[in-house]
């Protein structure tokens, strides 16, 4: 049997055992060139420049990215509308018979009698 604590610990002392798991807000700099907020020691998210050279290509990185986005969006339309079934235009002996056959279930339903009630099973009183 693995051994258990005497005592309860207190909220008090698990928030010093826990003291040092805290998070830290990470250290930014400014840009020298488009004085954007960036990590240091790593190219620019806003500009793509690293020490005063251009190291990311950040238009054709979005001209790219426009482009899967359209393909995208185009192939989802072409989708959808192979699955969407073309809606058939019912001529009108076809209307005409589906209201005769909704008039002749509405009739039947009218015909139908009433469910006669059920008698109450007493024992005792038949005996």
């Amino acid at each position: 049997m693995a051994p258990l604590p005497k005592r309860k610990l207190g909220k008090s002392r698990q928030g010093e055992r826990r003291s040092h798991l805290h998070l830290e807000p990470k250290e930014l700099m400014e840009c020298p060139q488009c004085r954007q907020p960036m990590l240091p020691h790593r190219a620019c998210p806003s500009c793509g420049t690293y020490d005063g050279r251009v190291i990311l290509d950040l238009e054709t990185k979005i001209k790219k990215k426009s482009e899967k986005t359209d393909k995208a969006a185009k192939e989802a339309a072409e989708t959808a509308k192979a699955e969407k079934p073309e809606k058939s235009k019912k001529t009108k002996p076809e209307k005409a018979e589906k209201a005769a056959k909704s008039d002749k279930d509405k009739k039947v339903k009218a015909e139908k009698p009433a469910k006669p009630e059920k008698p109450a099973k007493d024992k005792k009183k038949a005996e």
